[in-house]
């Protein structure tokens, strides 16, 4: 193999069976040009580009950040692979290089954004949010930087639009606004903010993840026992108008008219996360 592009010491570019693929090594490329053979035995990391558009956008973006910028990429998608035993798209290289370079230079200019997902994803997906975090420490102490702990969740989002298709990425990120906006219906109708690691609160995420899904799908659960909707409703008052409220947004919103049975459930974890008493 010959080089065909040198984007630093560790990171170079090449062909493999007629496909581009990038090959990151230590000193792989260090006084490298363009032609040179490759030490082969110094090659410790290799990812096939598949395509043509995969291949133009990662350089681009490689061209376009710092040499520190791309080592930390790499190492991140090295690292979240083994922590998180994800399956993902090469796209992960250039949506996450550009991503990370996007966010160290409008945190050197002091310009916050926050992740409008922030909350939902740090309670549905905990552990990838636990690691991320990891990720924004590196950004800090590397760039000699201060950043929200809130970078975290784009980047899970990165991670998990790289892992799944296009299509299952978008319902995902649905239903985790779904869940968003249902517990701001729940949290705005009682006034009070949630204990995110409470056992109770935990079990109504759980529900809601599910019940986002069926959402999603159009599945409806299908009526059991009135007399037992009709006994929550009673005696769970001012959770079960909660939960009709949640069934009236998303019938405006998704079309989706909720059964008692599914207004009962939601209720019934409602009571519980509120402890208010009827």
């Amino acid at each position: 193999m010959i080089i065909d592009q040198v984007f630093n010491n560790n990171v170079v570019l090449t062909s493999v069976n007629g496909k581009e693929a990038v090959l990151w090594g230590t000193g792989i490329g260090y006084k490298k040009k363009k032609g040179d053979p490759i030490d082969d035995s110094k090659i410790q990391k290799k990812f096939v580009l598949e395509d043509e558009k995969q291949s133009k956008e990662l350089v681009s973006v490689f061209e376009m950040i710092s040499r520190e910028e791309i080592d930390l990429v790499l190492e991140i998608v090295d690292d979240a692979v083994e922590e998180m035993n994800l399956k993902i798209s090469p796209s992960i290289y250039a949506s996450l290089a550009d991503h990370i370079h996007y966010v160290i230079e409008r945190t050197k200019q002091n310009v916050t954004l926050k992740c409008p997902l922030d909350r939902e994803i740090r309670y549905i997906y905990p552990q990838e949010y636990e690691v991320c975090l990891k990720y924004v420490e590196w950004m800090k102490n590397r760039f000699d930087i201060q950043m929200s702990d809130c970078e975290a969740s784009s980047i899970v989002l990165h991670f998990l639009n790289a892992e799944r298709d296009e299509q299952i990425f978008e319902r995902t990120v649905l239903e985790t606004k779904l869940i968003k906006d249902m517990v701001d219906i729940v949290r705005m109708d009682y006034g009070i903010e949630f204990e995110e690691k409470d056992f109770f609160f935990r079990r109504f995420i759980l529900h809601l993840q599910y019940f986002a899904k069926r959402v999603v799908k159009e599945e409806v659960l299908e009526d059991e026992d009135q007399t037992l909707v009709e006994i929550v409703k009673a005696n769970y008052a001012k959770a079960f108008s909660c939960a009709v409220k949640i069934g009236k947004y998303l019938e405006q919103s998704q079309h989706y008219k909720a059964s008692p049975n599914e207004l009962m459930y939601l209720a019934i974890h409602i009571q519980k996360i509120t402890q208010i008493q009827p």
